[in-house]
């Protein structure tokens, strides 16, 4: 799982984050579990909660651990079996990280999860520094369409992977090469596994990402 998209949705917002200062999380659909569980080895994090509707998840989950990364279990993982537009509407609480992984776009129903209203929504439940994290997957046309509509409520803007990506904050994001490497030197789970991937792939390879 290090590399794709679901690892991505976790590494990105802590790279991107303006102060390293994560303490809780949240995660908007819970899938397999990647997202979740690689947000779960950053040391600093506390709690990561997941939303999360498909019921039929949850066997999935505790018959496959090593394959979910334990997140049935974990010990700072909470599981909420519920629509994450309406838990977010129903708990004032606030985030240091909120990521997601929403429908394809093609799907019907993606754009609950997308729109301006929903965008809104999420910005007043990160602290003022916190990140969102957003994978749009689709045509250039619908990545445009998400990355438009996220512009009227975040004024600042990462996008990433050929725009299927996005890291939104209230706050000025910094992704420069010189604080990335200064980042990767910190010790713990989750740097570890972020520097194995860069000396797998190579330094070319890791720019590009």
């Amino acid at each position: 799982h290090v590399g794709t998209y679901n690892w991505s949705l976790a590494v990105d917002p802590v790279l991107a984050h303006p102060t390293g200062m994560i303490q809780e999380a949240l995660v908007v659909g819970v899938g397999g579990g990647i997202t979740l569980g690689t947000l779960a080895k950053h040391e600093p994090i506390k709690l990561v909660e997941a939303f999360d509707i498909n019921h039929t998840l949850k066997p999935v989950l505790e018959r496959f651990p090593e394959g979910t990364l334990h997140v049935a279990t974990h010990p700072k993982v909470r599981l909420i079996w519920q629509d994450g537009r309406s838990g977010l509407a129903l708990n004032p609480k606030q985030y240091d990280l909120i990521t997601q992984q929403p429908l394809y776009l093609k799907q019907a129903g993606s754009g609950i999860l997308l729109s301006k209203e929903y965008f809104r929504l999420v910005s007043n439940r990160l602290k003022p520094e916190g990140v969102f994290c957003v994978y749009s997957n689709g045509t250039p046309e619908q990545a445009l369409a998400v990355r438009q509509t996220a512009a009227e409520v975040f004024p600042h803007r990462l996008v990433l992977h050929n725009g299927y990506l996005l890291v939104l904050s209230k706050s000025p994001l910094d992704f420069s090469q010189t604080r990335l490497d200064a980042l990767l030197n910190q010790e713990g789970e989750l740097w570890r596994e972020i520097r194995a991937y860069r000396d797998r792939i190579g330094q070319n390879l890791w720019l590009k990402y």
